[in-house]
């Protein structure tokens, strides 16, 4: 819920129409403002997340758009609302999907690697669960985890809350009434 207080200097009734007035012919502009200030704490909220590239991606990802009465922020990133809300991953073109074990062969699908000769080892067919391995040397090194499916918990504290998108949409609202008619809201 978006609180809103006035506080007017001089006569409180022009005042007021003035900024009724002032806002309604500058609605798209407070809108674009406001879309703007949150995909910039989104983003700022995505590089502290860390880990690797997926939430850098994520924050170069944000498409911001108004009309007169929204401000609207969206993320393409495949897989962001997966986070948010969690979900269960399953496989496409396969039986079991394959999980990169090491960071080399992250991003990579297994069956366009050209370097390395994959096999199959350890799958139990009550787990479905098994793996993708290659030989190096007399050593067998560990490339992807080979699983049915993958079970995403949601994760709401990586992005802003509802409280943390009220209070830029006021600042925002305050700093752009402040500067245009000097009235506190």
């Amino acid at each position: 819920m978006l609180n809103i207080s006035l506080q007017t200097k001089g006569n409180p009734t022009e005042n007021l129409q003035k900024l009724i007035t002032g806002l309604s012919a500058n609605q798209s502009v407070l809108m674009g403002k406001i879309s703007k200030e949150i995909a910039v704490r989104l983003q700022k909220k995505f590089l502290s997340n860390g880990g690797e590239s997926f939430w850098k991606e994520a924050s170069n990802s944000i498409y911001k758009h108004h009309t007169e009465t929204t401000a609207n922020v969206v993320v393409k990133k495949v897989g962001v609302a997966l986070q948010r809300y969690g979900g269960t991953v399953l496989p496409k073109r396969a039986r079991r999907l394959a999980i990169p074990l090491q960071r080399q062969f992250k991003g990579f699908n297994p069956r366009e690697l050209t370097g390395r000769k994959l096999f199959a080892f350890g799958a139990r067919r009550a787990l479905g669960k098994g793996f993708l391995a290659y030989k190096e040397g007399d050593a067998i090194r560990v490339a992807y985890l080979l699983t049915p499916k993958a079970v995403i918990k949601p994760h709401p504290e990586k992005f802003l809350s509802d409280n943390e998108i009220v209070s830029a949409s006021e600042e925002i609202i305050h700093l752009y009434t402040n500067k245009l008619y000097g009235l506190s809201i």
